[in-house]
C-alpha cells in the first residue's frame, strides 16, 4: 500500500509480479520439507539475479509464492523482467542427492500507472488473476492484466 502511493505522489509507476513454484506440492510430497525449502532459495535466488535495482522488492508471499514489487518499471520492461525470471527459474537446478530437481514458475503481472489505481487490493486481486490465468494456461508462463482507468482490468497472455 506504501509503495502505490508513493508511485502516485511521486508520478511513476508500479509494476507487481505474484510468482508461483509449479506443482511445488509433488516436490515436498515425493522429496520432502527440507528439500523444498532447498527449491525455495534457490528459486529466490535465480530470481535474485535479475533484480538489479535496489528498489526492486522481492519476498515470500505464501507457502511457494512470490511477490516482486517494481517501482518505476513500465509495463514494457517488467513483462520482458517477468519473461527472464521464468526462464532463468526453468534453468535453474536443485539436488536432491544425486536426482536433479527441475522447477518451473508461472508469473501474473500488472503495472499500475499513475493516478490509474489507488487501491492495493485491487491491484493485487488483478495480479492474482493474472496468475491464477498463468496456471490455468498450463503453467511455465506469464500472464499479464492490463489495468485501465477505473482500476478495471483485462488479460493479456
Amino acid at each position: 500500500p506504501m509503495e502505490l502511493s508513493r508511485a502516485n505522489r511521486v508520478k511513476y509507476p508500479l509494476s507487481l509480479l505474484l510468482v508461483d513454484i509449479d506443482h511445488f506440492k509433488q516436490i515436498n510430497d515425493t522429496y520432502g520439507h527440507l528439500i523444498g525449502d532447498h527449491c525455495l532459495v534457490n528459486t529466490a535466488k535465480a530470481m535474485q539475479k535479475h533484480l538489479q535495482r535496489s528498489t526492486d522488492i522481492i519476498a515470500r508471499y505464501g507457502g511457494e509464492e512470490f511477490g516482486i514489487v517494481l517501482p518505476g518499471v513500465e509495463q514494457n520492461e517488467a513483462e520482458v523482467l517477468a519473461e527472464q525470471l521464468r526462464s532463468e527459474v526453468a534453468k535453474t537446478v536443485t539436488w536432491s542427492l544425486q536426482t536433479p530437481i527441475n522447477l518451473t514458475i508461472s508469473i501474473g503481472g500488472a503495472t499500475a500507472q499513475p493516478d490509474r489505481v489507488r487501491d492495493p487490493k485491487r491491484l493485487l486481486e488483478q495480479v492474482d488473476n493474472a496468475l491464477y490465468a498463468a496456471k490455468q494456461a498450463g503453467r511455465n508462463r506469464v500472464v499479464w492484466s492490463i489495468l485501465t482507468d477505473n482500476d478495471k482490468a483485462e488479460k493479456k497472455s
